[in-house]
């Protein structure tokens, strides 16, 4: 995992990241921000059939004051 975005959200640490043998962007969970949990999750997938996202990575997140999360990548 590597080009980390982390945010401390709602009493949790949230951390998106480049996870390139899925050509997607991760999603895992720490609650002391040290530890991290081990399941991964994609948060966003790469779109193979497109030729302008076919790989996602590099996640930066920001979750706005109203509550909603934006990402950007590359």
């Amino acid at each position: 995992m590597f080009d980390l975005s982390i945010l401390y959200d709602e009493g949790m640490w949230k951390m998106y990241a480049s996870w390139r043998p899925k050509s997607a962007i991760s999603y895992s969970t720490s609650e002391d921000g040290f530890a991290w949990k081990q399941d991964l999750e994609i948060s966003l997938a790469g779109n193979q059939a497109s030729q302008w996202d076919p790989v996602v990575n590099r996640p930066f997140v920001l979750k706005r004051a109203d509550g909603e999360y934006l990402m950007w990548w590359v």
